[in-house]
């Protein structure tokens, strides 16, 4: 039986037991509006490549950022807990691993 992400908890190696935030309607309107903006400029824009069709010239990277940013906040992430998130913390117990 399928149980509904909102009663899920999030793990990681770090001990870490968030649990997943459930957003009335009106905080979840900023992550819509952004989510809206993204997907309109990547319609407006052309694929790179007719073999790239996911990929497009619009440079939504401030909008992402934006919406991690508020997801780091809502979730009370650490600097140390979002430097894992960005990929710029290994948590590899030999750092030879990860590079």
């Amino acid at each position: 039986m399928r149980q509904s992400l909102r009663l899920i908890p999030l793990a990681s190696k770090t001990k870490i037991n968030k649990k997943l935030v459930k957003l009335p309607k009106i905080d979840q309107k900023p992550f819509i509006s952004l989510a809206d903006q993204i997907l309109a400029a990547k319609q407006i824009h052309t694929p790179l490549s007719p073999l790239n069709r996911g990929e497009t010239n619009a440079d939504t990277f401030a909008l992402e950022r934006q919406i991690d940013e508020m997801v780091y906040e809502l979730y009370e992430l650490t600097p140390e807990e979002i430097a894992i998130v960005e990929g710029k913390k290994c948590l590899c117990p030999s750092a030879s691993v990860c590079g």
